[in-house]
């Protein structure tokens, strides 16, 4: 009876409040609300594109001795936007592709998320590739992340990919670079989006989880991981992950670039010192660098500058690089609000407890293999693995296509439904 009565009450007030808006004219604006997202959930699908298995399988023929795969299905895949927060914790939209296996009887599939390395130019963000000239050039498909995900999709895996904040539909003007906290979010944000897409649409997914990527990418696969376990684990589970050439170990990485008498890739390091002074509002560009290059840095990484002008417009010499003051305390006793910024991104020192298969170079001088000595040291008691790439050199450009076939064959003896 008090249930009946209230409800009654509801209806009557519901009824005056509809009186008086009519009497008053309202707003005048009899369009509907805009709808409220909340984080983790897609906000619009973009237009999908489809791709034979025929047409994978010309790509992967394409490039001589790339991948042992062929391909099993079609694939369809689509830009989606999703929420997800910024550096400040504030929601804001991103983007990533998702790429859909076309099974027959709309069979069950595995997650994949398939996190990319270093990118400089926004039109390289994987919902931005355009594919038609991937598919005219095999050797440059296997390199987009676009062109992996749809390889992997042909194989029987639901993927996603993220462009990461800064990119896509981002409206954040500089990537935080080797941030771990904006990269785990916007890639466990863009998996809980994508989930929502699936069930909205009645595609079957069998909640594995899977997630890989090389440098950048790396490191991204492993923030993503452990904030799973940490803070997800009621929601999915991490199947197993693969990351691949990471800098895991981000604080001694710094150290040793510093020290260092030559940098393979001095891009790599400016832009993590330009994404580092953007997050933590350090404004302190002057104080790191040499004044011939601050200005330059300071305006490379809005996604519109290649590498290979960054790279010319460096100096490769930290002596160079760097200003002296700065170069002295930071591989000193100085610099510690700095060092202890980079020591919150070292993301190595944990107990996963699903399984994680590294992968990485002996020879890599761009992201150094001690970042895997690193882990296999702090993990010793977890269900971890380390395969050494076997090309020679086993550098980081020779291992990333070994490295995408150690991906597959390493998953596929892990999944079910492919």
């Amino acid at each position: 009876m008090w249930y009946l009565y209230n409800a009654s009450i509801r209806c009557i007030l519901f009824a005056l409040v509809c009186v008086f808006v009519v009497a008053c004219g309202g707003s005048g604006d009899s369009s509907p609300a805009a709808p409220s997202f909340q984080r983790g959930e897609y906000v619009s699908a973009g237009r999908s594109q489809s791709v034979s298995a025929s047409v994978i399988d010309s790509v992967l023929d394409g490039v001589a001795g790339s991948l042992a795969v062929s391909a099993v299905y079609d694939v369809r895949f689509l830009k989606l936007t999703y929420k997800t927060i910024d550096t400040n914790g504030r929601l804001t939209n991103a983007s990533g592709v998702v790429a859909i296996p076309q099974k027959a009887n709309n069979l069950s599939s595995p997650m994949l998320s398939l996190q990319h390395g270093t990118i400089y130019l926004d039109s390289d963000a994987p919902s931005n590739e355009d594919l038609s000239p991937l598919l005219s050039n095999p050797a440059q498909a296997l390199y987009k992340t676009t062109g992996q995900a749809i390889i992997a999709a042909s194989l029987g895996y639901l993927v996603v990919a993220p462009d990461y904040l800064g990119y896509g539909d981002s409206i954040l003007a500089v990537h935080p670079y080797m941030h771990a906290d904006s990269l785990a979010t916007s890639v466990i944000d863009l998996i809980l989006a994508a989930q929502q897409y699936f069930a909205d649409n009645d595609i079957m997914y069998n909640r594995q989880v899977f997630l890989a990527g090389y440098s950048e990418g790396g490191y991204a696969t492993l923030a993503a991981h452990k904030k799973l376990q940490e803070l997800y684990s009621d929601v999915m589970t991490v199947t197993a992950s693969a990351p691949g050439a990471g800098a895991y170990d981000v604080s001694q990485t710094a150290l040793t670039f510093a020290n260092s008498q030559q940098l393979d890739a001095p891009d790599y390091v400016a832009f993590v010192m330009k994404a580092y002074d953007t997050v933590y509002n350090l404004n302190r560009l002057g104080d790191f660098f040499q004044p011939a290059y601050v200005d330059f840095i300071d305006s490379a990484f809005y996604g519109d500058t290649t590498r290979t002008t960054i790279v010319t417009n460096l100096s490769a010499t930290p002596d160079e690089l760097f200003s002296s003051p700065f170069l002295q305390d930071f591989t000193g006793n100085g610099e510690s609000e700095l060092k202890a910024y980079f020591r919150q991104n070292d993301i190595y020192d944990w107990s996963p407890t699903s399984p994680i298969y590294f992968y990485h170079g002996r020879q890599d001088t761009i992201v150094p293999f001690f970042n895997v000595t690193s882990v296999m040291t702090a993990m010793q008691n977890s269900p971890v693995s380390i395969t050494e790439c076997a090309s020679v050199p086993s550098d980081h450009g020779y291992c990333f296509l070994p490295y995408l076939q150690f991906v597959i064959d390493t998953f596929g003896a892990l999944t079910n439904d492919l």
